[in-house]
Formats: C-alpha cells, sequence, structure tokens
C-alpha cells in the first residue's frame, strides 16, 4: 500500500508538472499576440497577502515608524496608543452620579485636579475633578486668575473682589495684575497696587475721578483736613482734594 501512495504521488506531480509547462507556454503565446497587437498589459497584483515580502505586522511597525512612535506603542488591534491622555470637561456617570467630570476619552477622572477649564458652554470651576457649581471665589488656571460665581467665570465682572486669597481687581472676569489705582466694590474704594488691594495704605493717591485721601487702604469719604503724599501735602474735603 505504500508503495502504491508513493507511485500515485509521483503520478500527480508529473501531471501537475505538466499542467505548469502548458500553462507556460499559453501564456508565452498569449504575450506575443498582446505585444504584436499593441495593447498595454495590466499590472499584476498578488493572490495571496503570504506572497509579500512584507507581513502585516511589519508593514503596521513601519507605519508607526515613520509616524515617529516605536515598536512599543502599538497595541494588539494594530493601533497606535496615545502618548498622553487628553482630559476635558465630560458630562458622564461615575460611581451612578451623572455631572460635569474632568475625564479623558476612557472616562477616567482626573481627581487631582482643581482648577478652571472651558468646554463649548464657558468657563468652569473644577475641584478634584469635578465641576463645583457652589463655588463662588477666585481660580486659576495657564491663563491666570479668574472671578467665579456659582462655578461658572463671570466674565462681566469688574471691581475689587474678596476672596480667600486676598483682595484683588478683576477686569471682564480676569485678575488685572497691571493695575494700579482705586477701584471699587459693595464695601467702598479701595487702593490697589499691581492688581491687589494695599491695607497699608495711608496717602493721598488718584484714578481717573480725582485724587482721594485713603486710610489702611481704603477711601475715606468722612474724612476733612490735611492729606501727604511723596508730591507733597494737600487740603481734603469729604475725602477728595
Amino acid at each position: 500500500m505504500k508503495k502504491q501512495v508513493k507511485i500515485n504521488g509521483l503520478e500527480k506531480g508529473k501531471e501537475r508538472e505538466d499542467m505548469k509547462k502548458r500553462n507556460r507556454r499559453l501564456l508565452a503565446v498569449l504575450c506575443a499576440v498582446v505585444t504584436a497587437a499593441g495593447i498595454a498589459a495590466p499590472a499584476m497584483t498578488p493572490v495571496y497577502a503570504a506572497q509579500n515580502e512584507v507581513t502585516n505586522e511589519e508593514a503596521v511597525n513601519a507605519e508607526v515608524m515613520s509616524a515617529g512612535n516605536t515598536k512599543d506603542d502599538v497595541d494588539d488591534s494594530g493601533n497606535a496608543d496615545e502618548q498622553e491622555d487628553v482630559y476635558s470637561l465630560k458630562y458622564i456617570a461615575v460611581d451612578g452620579r451623572t455631572t460635569w467630570y474632568y475625564a479623558n476619552e476612557k472616562g477616567e477622572v482626573d481627581k487631582d485636579y482643581t482648577g478652571v477649564t472651558d468646554n463649548d458652554y464657558g468657563w468652569w470651576y473644577v475641584k478634584n475633578g469635578e465641576v463645583d457649581f457652589s463655588y463662588t471665589g477666585l481660580g486659576f488656571n495657564d491663563a491666570g486668575c479668574w472671578r467665579i460665581v456659582n462655578g461658572a467665570v463671570d466674565f462681566g465682572c469688574t471691581g475689587v473682589v474678596d476672596s480667600e486669597y486676598g483682595w484683588w481687581y478683576v477686569r471682564d472676569g480676569h485678575v488685572d495684575y497691571s493695575y494700579t489705582g482705586i477701584a471699587p466694590n459693595e464695601y467702598g474704594w479701595w487702593r490697589i497696587v499691581n492688581g491687589q488691594v494695599d491695607f497699608t495704605c495711608n496717602s493721598v493717591e488718584s484714578n481717573e475721578y480725582g485724587w482721594f485721601y485713603l486710610r489702611n487702604g481704603q477711601v475715606d469719604f468722612s474724612y476733612t483736613g490735611l492729606g501727604f503724599n511723596d508730591a507733597g501735602c494737600w487740603r481734603i474735603v469729604n475725602g477728595a482734594v
């Protein structure tokens, strides 16, 4: 039986070889006819992916390398992992509670983040990775310090604002560290130096409305008498020169 199998195998192998020879002769004749007729031969495409010298894995690695990544950045699905997670405000459910969180695309919340960030609806104060709609005060981000009212930046705010960080002059919702002068809030008019109320000021200072007598950083509209500054001595009536 083994001998018969061997003979059959040889016969089948000879048949395949004869068929290949016939196909080659037929292809040669066909090429000659096509060439004589002036017809351009179509481009040849490998039938099997295995015929390519570069495998699928190698092709993925080559593409990733050209993009500036390394092989280690490719996961099992052939996709390049992001170099770093991008966090933004997302309205998602976390531990059964749905609200605005500072999270990445995977829904992972950065609970270490506290600061001001924005989305399509405005600028918001985030505390421990969650928008804090109860907060009113000052909040910070890379762009500076901002006036927050009920969790949102109040871009309409211009004046003196008190907070846990001190009293500051705010212009259009943003602390203006460049401002020096006199500015108001609901408690009075205050001496501002580099954006912050100077409670140590006892002098005569000015703003766009005139010259005023200040006591402990606040304009004293009850004062009538003499006031002093670096320019000299001034007559004060109801807090104004």
